[in-house]
């Protein structure tokens, strides 16, 4: 039987979706500007920092962005509405790159230039963790579980459509060709990404939510609250195996940097490769975003998980064999990683009930931050011993397919 809230969301289901879409188009446009794993990463390379350094941009995304969801998750109501919070949370997540912005465009000293660049990974990290309960939060209220993995897969396809445009203005903008000089050249791509960001946050405010029932909510402790996950654990044994499956594919979420450092290194991937890289990626995203969201309803979401996983192997393993001058298209597969973490959040928020969403998200965040430390190990074993770094993602990348796929929700 149909609830009120059921019948909000499907009321209002073909709004939201288009608003949705539209707002994943507007933030996919943006973003290709000041993209971590490819342009940020290229750019604290470019700057000279240290390897360490270089890393943070993907892996700060999936470290210092898990440490606020569960501080977020003990201060927020469980019942409370959920898109005023995201949308002025936005604000704050978007805001500091402007310190690198600003730095990039109007010094010229390194040292100012990779001072700010850490600040603004930061903080725009630790501001990103503060919105990402309340965004997924939403999104499971906002939409049923049949309609979450085809609006994530139409959203990504169509939005990867219009970032065609974007990806080669970004590309031609870090290009020998362009008008502005290294660094200028990123400075107006990350000004770029701000602005998108303010704009976003207003999107965020058109969508239809439902208003949850006044509850009175006691109070827990610090103590209790830890407690509600610990037992969480020990009781619901099924989602112990889907937790260590994702959290396994996690690992593997920031390969397309360790590969392009490495293709930078090795195998002498110039920076004009590297604008061609940028410029082709919507080419491959496009396609397997829509496949995905389309058959994830399906096989399930953890299968699309491992479908994923597993063209992160075929990428490490045509970097091997592929001559240098076709290097560009495992690195091209391997950007298709990027569909395991909102597919693992489907495929959580599809197990969980509405009323545990809130804490199955929370645990998968809180545990999160341990493999997001990957970029930073397989980055140093990348530069002492690459041939061992493959046989490590090959292996890892196999087992992990595997178990996502034999794990059933």
């Amino acid at each position: 039987m149909k609830t009120e809230e059921d019948e909000f969301v499907e009321k209002y289901a073909q709004r939201n979706k288009l608003i949705y879409i539209f707002i994943a188009c507007f933030s996919a446009f943006t973003i290709v500007f000041c993209e971590p794993t490819i342009l940020l990463a290229n750019l604290a390379e470019r700057l000279g920092a240290p390897a360490w350094l270089a890393n943070l941009p993907a892996a700060a995304n999936f470290t210092i962005c898990f440490i606020p969801p569960f501080f977020v998750g003990y201060f927020l109501k469980k019942h409370s509405p959920r898109k005023v919070v995201y949308s002025i949370s936005i604000i704050f997540m978007y805001l500091p790159m402007a310190i690198l912005a600003v730095a990039l465009f109007n010094s010229s000293d390194p040292k100012v230039h990779l001072t700010c660049f850490t600040l603004s990974i930061v903080l725009y990290a630790f501001f990103q963790g503060i919105t990402i309960l309340p965004c997924w939060d939403l999104f499971a209220r906002i939409f049923s579980k049949k309609e979450r993995a085809k609006v994530t897969g139409l959203s990504s396809g169509i939005s990867q459509v219009v970032t065609v445009f974007a990806a080669g203005t970004a590309a031609w903008l870090i290009s020998k060709g362009s008008t502005l000089p290294f660094p200028k050249n990123y400075a107006v791509g990350t000004f770029i990404f701000v602005l998108g960001g303010m704009v976003y946050s207003i999107m965020i405010l058109f969508l239809k939510e439902y208003k949850q029932p006044n509850v009175d909510e006691q109070k827990k402790s610090l103590t209790e609250y830890c407690k509600e996950y610990s037992e969480l654990l020990k009781t619901d044994k099924n989602f112990r195996y889907i937790l260590v499956a994702l959290l396994l594919a996690l690992t593997l979420v920031t390969i397309p940097t360790n590969l392009l450092f490495y293709a930078k290194k090795q195998l002498a991937f110039s920076e004009e490769s590297v604008a061609h890289l940028v410029a082709l990626r919507p080419w491959i995203i496009i396609p397997f975003s829509l496949l995905f969201g389309y058959i994830s309803n399906r096989i399930g979401a953890l299968r699309v998980v491992a479908l994923s996983v597993f063209t992160v192997l075929l990428s490490v393993i045509l970097m091997q064999i592929l001559p240098d001058h076709l290097i560009i298209i495992p690195l091209l597969i391997s950007t298709l990683s990027m569909f395991i973490y909102p597919f693992s959040l489907i495929a959580i928020m599809n197990y969980a009930s509405p009323e545990k969403n809130h804490l199955y998200l929370v645990l998968y965040f809180s545990f999160g931050i341990i493999p997001g430390l990957a970029p930073y190990s397989l980055g140093i074993v990348f530069n002492t011993n690459a041939p061992y770094a493959f046989m490590v993602l090959i292996v890892s990348s196999i087992c992990t397919g595997i178990v996502c796929h034999l794990v059933h929700i």
